[in-house]
């Protein structure tokens, strides 16, 4: 299948997709700038003429910038300064011919956009973030009304909630629901997140990390997770990772039909080397290691157990698709981990400011 991808501001990262173009539907990056929020933590500011240059060097899919905050401060929506400074930076993008649209999670900030900018918008599609949670042909409707409301071009591309991933049956129904809706945009689903099944933990995840992107201290989060949220919930069961809705490369061809790509997430993974070896695995189909070191938001967890992918059971695919999500009477999750995960000595976390854990 094709992918999503995330580009990174890396050369050697860039040349590797470049090289890779024609198993890319589409690009995901973020725009680089204090006043550009996002759905990870902030990383080095880039100039505009270097990300375009960037860009540039990857011809064919189709470029978006994300723009996917779960929130943003209230002072971020009027048409100050900052908001002139984030639009010439669209603008610069499209004008350079790198830019089809933006991903937004957050419906008033997308309003504030179009309203700012209409001449803009009307030449950007606006792509609802995979956390805007599109699991149902009505919940598609509400973002296709805001979006046309704001003055934006329809997107290309959906992105399905991450919770339909392992029921195929909803999974199937929704889509061809959606596809009556848009008959044009691609049906793209999250491949390597990680996160656990219908995360209770990712609303409030999410707004603590735009809280840090706006000036709140950003170790706070990672100490939050570590002692309250996902973190605390899975080092106490770490066999539960295996029912995050993560679709292996191996299964990918599974999905064949009912959607039309993955998208890859870790843009904020340590260092441009294990992300090309994230997405090389999903344009190959196949990967032979540790199954955290794909996932996005487990990587803490690889620093513990060694998943060796190839171990899992032949019927894991089947299993885990037929889940009623009882696990106190199912124990497949368990037996699966115990036979494929070795406990490896943890390694020391540090968290840099600047951008993600490492």
């Amino acid at each position: 299948m094709l992918l999503d991808a995330p580009l990174i501001p890396d050369s050697g990262y860039v040349r590797f997709l470049a090289h890779n173009a024609s198993g890319l539907m589409g690009l995901h990056f973020s725009l680089h700038a204090d006043e550009a929020l996002d759905a990870r933590f902030k990383l080095r500011n880039v100039p505009a003429e270097s990300l375009a240059g960037l860009l540039r060097q990857v011809r064919g899919p189709r470029k978006y910038a994300l723009l996917n905050s779960r929130l943003h401060h209230p002072e971020h929506y009027a048409e100050g300064a900052r908001m002139k400074s984030l639009l010439a930076r669209l603008e610069a993008l499209l004008d350079a011919g790198e830019l089809h649209g933006v991903v937004a999670a957050d419906a008033y900030f997308l309003k504030a956009l179009g309203r700012a900018a209409p001449g803009l918008a009307r030449n950007l599609e606006a792509a609802p973030s995979v956390n805007a949670m599109i699991d149902s042909a009505a919940r598609l409707r509400a973002w296709l009304c805001v979006i046309e409301d704001a003055g934006f071009r329809l997107p290309r591309k959906i992105n399905l909630d991450r919770a339909l991933n392992r029921d195929l049956q909803r999974l199937a129904k929704t889509g061809e629901q959606c596809r009556k809706l848009l008959p044009d945009a691609a049906l793209v689903l999250l491949a390597n997140e990680g996160c656990l099944p219908h995360c209770p933990f990712k609303p409030a995840h999410d707004a603590h990390i735009a809280l840090a992107n706006m000036g709140a201290v950003p170790e706070r989060t990672f100490e939050l997770n570590n002692t309250l949220g996902c973190i605390d919930f899975l080092a106490g069961a770490p066999h539960l990772c295996l029912s995050s809705p993560i679709i292996r490369p191996e299964d990918a061809p599974r999905y064949r039909g009912i959607a039309d790509g993955l998208k890859v997430c870790g843009r904020t993974l340590a260092g441009p080397g294990r992300l090309q070896r994230i997405v090389s695995a999903y344009l190959h189909g196949r990967f032979e290691g540790n199954l955290l070191e794909l996932c996005d938001s487990l990587d803490w967890l690889a620093e513990r157990f060694d998943l060796r992918n190839e171990l899992l059971p032949q019927d894991y695919f089947e299993q885990v698709c037929n889940c009623s999500g009882d696990c106190s009477a199912c124990g497949f999750c368990r037996r699966a981990f115990e036979a494929a995960a070795k406990p490896r000595e943890a390694l020391v976390r540090v968290f840099h400011p600047e951008g993600a854990a490492q």
